[in-house]
This record gives C-alpha cells, structure tokens and sequence, in this order.
C-alpha cells in the first residue's frame, strides 16, 4: 500500500508546477489551503453518506476520493505519506487511551495543541446525554470536519451547506446531539428559542435583504418520509435572488 500512496503523492507533486486550467491538482493547490481543507471535508461527508447507505462500492469509491484528497493537503503542507506511515507505526501496540495519556503529557507537543483546541470545542457534546460518537454534525461542530463556519457559541454551531439550494444556504445546529424535532423535550425549549432567532440576525450578516421582497426560507427536516439526510436537528436557513437550485 505505501508504494501505491508514495507513487500518487509524487504524482500530486509533480503536477504543483502545471497550468492550474488543465490539472485539477494545480488548480486546488493554487486556491490554497483553505480550499483543500474544505474539499476534504465534502468527501469525508460523502463518504460518511455512503457508509450509512451501506453501498460498499461507494464506500470505496468515496473513500479513495477522500485519500486523494488527503495526500494532496500533505503535499500542501510539505508532508509525505511516509510521515503518516511512520506515525502510524509509532501507534501499533499502544492503546488508544495510552497515547491519548501521552499527548496529554507533552511527548507531542502539537499534537497535544491540537488536542486541546478540540477539546474545548467538543465540551459541550460530549457532556450531553443523547451524545452520538459518529454523527455528521457533531464532527462538524466540533472542528473534527472541517466546514465553512458561520458563527458558533457554546451552544450552536452554524455552518454552510456543502450542497447548497439557495445563494445563501446555511444550517444551524445545537451542539447537543438530538435527533431531531421528533426527540426535543421542554428542557431544550430555550436552545430551540435561541436557534430560531438567530436566523434573522445570521441571514442579514450573510447579505439576505430583510425587507418585504427580500427575506429568507427556513426547513426543518424530521425523520426519513420528512426529507431528514442527516440524524441531528439542524435548521435550514436560504434565501438570496432566485431561481435557487432547489427549493
């Protein structure tokens, strides 16, 4: 495998110097990092689609994407696949709860930056009872997928849609993980409060015209036959000039 990974990342490399409108791995690279950082996580969301579909072709047809476009951010980062190898073989043998004891204690001090930098992103989810450990938007809130974000506190976070309908698509989701309207309880009244009125305030910060010929589109998807793709509340919120792709 690491002589198939090597060959394709001396490929990605090669193709740095090409004329960004023929190569399509110049043309990312020369967008920056932002950019790739946002294609990997549209294919970790494809991909995480696929598995829940349970289509094993797709999976790894989605997967290869993903690890495409993973050896083109270390390429970016003037990293090689033999870096991860080599991370990967200081890992085997040591349980996962000893190496993140040791990241804890410093042996790797950016890692252990990282580290914390998620933590406190995560905080509020993983303290939460209805917590799920591979739920999409739980990732996504938490940093560990990466998204184009909007606005986030410590009780929502707001990103847009990678698939967007409208010019302005963004979906604001509580950083508990709940299911969705199906599963919301009189405890969580406030949250779904304070979701709904940052709507307004959100749209008009992304450019939507709040006057009477303006305005913005707001869905909540619940359940499979309500059009949910994704099992964790989440509001929609799309407006801007139409025709809109959908909606």
């Amino acid at each position: 495998m690491s002589d198939v990974l090597n060959r394709l990342a001396e490929v990605i490399a090669s193709r740095r110097s090409a004329d960004p409108e023929k190569s399509y791995v110049a043309r990312l690279l020369a967008k920056g990092e932002d950019a790739i950082l946002k294609k990997i996580g549209e294919e970790a969301t494809e991909t995480v689609m696929a598995a829940k579909d349970g289509d094993r072709a797709k999976i790894v047809g989605e997967m290869a994407d993903l690890w495409f476009h993973c050896l083109l951010a270390l390429e970016a980062y003037g990293l090689k696949p033999q870096d991860v190898l080599d991370e990967l073989a200081r890992r085997e043998g040591l349980s996962g709860l000893d190496e993140k004891a040791a990241r804890k204690d410093g042996e790797r001090s950016d890692a252990e930056g990282l580290n914390a930098k998620f933590k406190r992103g995560v905080s509020a989810v993983t303290h939460a009872p209805n917590d799920s450990a591979n739920c999409l938007f739980c990732k996504i809130a938490t940093g560990k997928i990466p998204s184009k974000k909007v606005y986030e506190d410590d009780d929502v976070f707001v990103f847009h849609d990678i698939n967007p309908w409208a010019p302005v698509h963004f979906l604001i989701v509580p950083k508990q993980h709940i299911e969705s309207l199906l599963f919301v309880q009189e405890q969580h009244s406030a949250l779904l409060g304070k979701m709904l009125a940052l709507a307004p305030r959100l749209a008009a910060q992304e450019g939507l015209r709040m006057e009477s010929d303006g305005g913005f589109r707001i869905v909540i998807n619940n359940g499979r036959e309500g059009g949910q793709e994704v099992f964790h509340l989440h509001v929609h919120v799309m407006g801007g000039p139409r025709p809109w792709k959908r909606g």
